[in-house]
């Protein structure tokens, strides 16, 4: 301890000095380069699925659409705007904190700010819609290409019924039995088309009916100050560079002896080994 006194001591000058010098350059800097704002809006988006044949659409929660968000916000193309989105999983609700240097720019993009996410949406559930009428198509085609078969078999079956077995009238029934699932199958496919054909043709009256986006709280705009926090790690930070400067002077300085002392003493050890070479 008495080590270290003495060298904050010793070096008090130089570490007060480049403190002082650091933090005031780092406050001028701070009070002279452009304000910045702020704006907090909170909006709840709830997926309200709905429950097709044999799939519930969309296929994503609530919290995957708010992710989808989140990544779609991260990477918005406005350069004079930055956001920055949380999701929380209890209140269900994302909490938007846009920043800027100009708050006009802000208000702008904050009014925007449900129409960018119902765009975000649209085109990814654009894609589920297509995907699913696709998938669609192809499970009726199957399906029917079936019932064609199923047909076959009992009107092959049908006809010679009195002469058949026990066997045969149980297979019959059992055929009969898959057409009626597949007929009713295929009647709700066909329904889930025609209700998908619709989405398609009208995404945004879609959206509204698989999705919710609603402002639930939205901030003024607030300009950012130099906060006190920002002002205690900005001196903490000056001073420990000013130790770091006076540790290596001292080091330095230590060095610089050493080498004078050796400087020194190697005329003084020649003198010595040529004194003891002539002694008899």
């Amino acid at each position: 301890m008495a080590d270290i006194i003495r060298f904050f001591l010793r070096n008090l000058t130089l570490i007060g000095l480049i403190t002082i010098g650091f933090t005031g350059l780092a406050l001028v800097y701070s009070l002279t380069r452009p304000a910045n704002y702020q704006q907090k809006s909170v909006l709840a988006i709830q997926a309200n699925p709905i429950k097709l044949a044999d799939r519930t659409f969309p296929a994503e929660n609530t919290a995957n659409l708010n992710n989808l968000v989140i990544s779609a916000l991260n990477n918005q193309d406005n350069l004079s705007i930055q956001a920055s989105s949380t999701f929380d999983a209890g209140t269900q609700q994302l909490t938007v904190t846009a920043t800027g240097t100009k708050a006009e720019a802000l208000k702008s993009f904050s009014t925007s700010l449900p129409t960018f996410i119902q765009d975000t949406l649209q085109s990814h559930l654009n894609k589920q819609v297509l995907a699913t009428i696709t998938a669609a198509d192809i499970e009726q085609s199957r399906a029917n290409e079936a019932l064609a078969q199923l047909n076959q078999q009992i009107n092959t079956i049908g006809p010679s019924l009195n002469n058949s077995s026990i066997a045969a009238i149980a297979r019959l029934n059992a055929l009969e039995e898959q057409r009626a699932i597949l007929t009713t199958n295929l009647a709700l496919r066909q329904a889930d088309s025609r209700y998908l054909d619709e989405a398609k043709a009208s995404p945004q009256a879609f959206i509204d009916k698989v999705v919710s986006i609603s402002v639930l709280a939205q901030s003024e705009v607030e300009k950012l100050g130099f906060q006190k926090r920002s002002i205690v790690l900005i001196a903490i930070t000056s001073f420990i560079m000013a130790v770091l400067v006076a540790i290596v002077r001292e080091q330095l300085v230590l060095i610089g002896n050493a080498d004078a002392q050796k400087t020194l003493a190697a005329p003084q050890s020649e003198l010595e080994d040529l004194e003891e070479s002539r002694q008899p």
